[in-house]
């Protein structure tokens, strides 16, 4: 395999005949796919799935993904995404490959592109764990595994009381790994130390330059008290829009949800279980009003089988946009990039609540 093109346009890949190519986009695969199809006259030769060359690795074979989980994991969830229609037809297991909690609207920056929407919370709350512990229990017992929890805010350390999530998820079978990303502007705490130390969490830790006040202090904990550390260097983001309704055609909507490659971001927020982030803060801000069939709602007492086949219809069979699409920028062909974590206003101080 050749080396050292550096980054090209999708066009020129046929000039290239000789290179591989490595997929590792879940949410997009069959949209790449069909893309390279095209722009290879029909031949694949040199297309690789990331799953196959994790299965069986050749000798110094090194694939670099976003991805953080360990090999047997990130097989499941990226066959998940690839085999997602069959999954419903011929299995009758429900398996969550990520899901977000959130656990705070609270956050130490002020972003104005924020895909959760933090600027606009005007009075931003921390989540109780006890009021939140029978939804997130009937959420674990309506399904069978769930690949990854990703703890999400705002800044999940502006919430002195995340521990209680965090160590809930720590004893939690069903759920294989947890992702813990910081903006690296707070120091946790010392039992908020420990419990990165379990071998289920990995720690995510935000590059955004000068604002990152506290990185390198970051890094240097996690190596001391042997911490699972990445460290995510945030050049630019995607600009997905404000709060603005776009009255687009029900057939515009349908396009922007099923090439969305946000629509399996799915995210718990007060109680309920949202498709994508954007869609679980427009509802939650009061921006969008999002139909029963948008989200899964287990505040109500309902048996496990009947959230599964809830679960089913949202996140696997719905082929139909969400209310909260209207809101969203066309992001089809990923061509709104902007620099990230623009400021607002300057960030603030860590609460006690």
């Amino acid at each position: 395999m050749k080396t050292g093109t550096g980054i090209i346009k999708k066009e020129e890949i046929r000039n290239y005949p000789d290179y591989d190519i490595l997929i590792c986009a879940p949410s997009a695969y069959d949209e790449i796919v069909n893309e390279l199809y095209v722009l290879n006259d029909g031949n694949m030769d040199h297309v690789y799935e990331i799953s196959e060359i994790l299965k069986s690795p050749k000798p110094k074979t090194f694939v670099n993904v976003h991805d953080r989980l360990c090999g047997e994991l990130l097989l499941e969830k990226y066959d998940y995404y690839k085999n997602r229609s069959n999954t419903v037809n011929d299995s009758e297991s429900m398996v969550l490959p990520f899901l977000g909690i959130s656990v705070t609207e609270r956050c130490s920056l002020n972003c104005e592109k924020c895909i959760a929407l933090m600027p606009y919370y005007q009075k931003p709350n921390n989540f109780c764990f006890m009021h939140n512990l029978p939804a997130l229990e009937r959420l674990v017992k309506s399904v069978d595994k769930i690949l990854e929890v990703g703890f999400l805010g705002g800044e999940v350390f502006m919430h002195n009381g995340f521990a209680e999530f965090l160590e809930w998820a720590i004893n939690q079978e069903k759920i294989k790994s947890i992702t813990v990303l910081t903006n690296s502007t707070i120091i946790p705490n010392k039992k908020e130390i420990e419990l990165l130390k379990n071998d289920k969490v990995i720690f995510g830790i935000d590059d955004y330059g000068n604002l990152s006040l506290k990185m390198e202090e970051l890094i240097e904990i996690a190596k001391a008290e042997q911490i699972k550390y990445y460290v995510l260097s945030n050049e630019d983001w995607q600009d997905l829009g404000d709060t603005t309704r776009n009255n687009y055609s029900e057939e515009k909507r349908n396009k922007i949800f099923n090439n969305c490659s946000f629509k399996d971001c799915h995210l718990f927020l007060n109680g309920k279980l949202y498709r994508c982030q954007r869609q679980a803060h427009l509802t939650n801000l009061g921006f969008c009003e999002s139909i029963q069939d948008d989200y899964v709602d287990y505040t109500i007492e309902k048996g496990a089988d009947e959230f599964r086949e809830d679960l089913k219809k949202l996140l696997q069979e719905r082929k139909y946009a969400l209310a909260a699409c209207d809101f969203c920028k066309d992001i089809t062909m990923h061509i709104n990039r902007i620099p990230a974590a623009e400021q607002r206003i300057p960030f603030v101080e860590k609460g006690e609540d």
